[in-house]
């Protein structure tokens, strides 16, 4: 879930579409700073803390 942060919606998609590190069905969540690559858990666990 502590991934890398990325500055735009467009550099997180291009990183989840070609890094064989992460999965497609990986969301894209804008956060503090940018925007983060979470899974669906991570994206639940999340949202219910902030």
């Amino acid at each position: 879930m502590y991934g890398e942060t990325y500055s735009t919606r467009y550099q997180a998609d291009k990183v989840r579409k070609t890094d064989p590190y992460h999965r497609s069905d990986e969301r894209i969540v804008k956060v503090c700073g940018g925007y983060k690559l979470m899974t669906e858990q991570d994206y639940q666990i999340w949202k219910k803390q902030k």
